[in-house]
């Protein structure tokens, strides 16, 4: 289990890492919101729900992403890595 944790933490981190180009995506999204304003139905272009729910759903799936590989790392026997390498 703690592997898997550890796992988890470390794609945590780099979410977090890289949560400053999520601002930079913002704003860059609120700069082009109003040529695409066009094509959103039922919203306006500078829904704050919209702008705070995707990079916490990007961050949600970068969790999810990374939990498959850190599960399957944790079925994996130490001294049969430790040979590979």
């Amino acid at each position: 289990m703690g592997i898997l944790l550890q796992d988890l933490r470390y794609g945590a981190r780099m979410v977090v890492n890289h949560h400053g180009f999520i601002g930079i995506g913002i704003v860059c999204c609120a700069a082009v919101s109003r040529i695409l304003s066009s094509v959103l139905y039922g919203i306006s272009p500078h829904d704050p729900v919209s702008f705070l729910f995707v990079p916490e759903f990007l961050w949600a799936v970068a969790l999810v992403a990374s939990y498959r590989p850190a599960r399957r790392a944790t079925k994996v026997d130490p001294m049969e890595a430790l040979r590979y390498e």
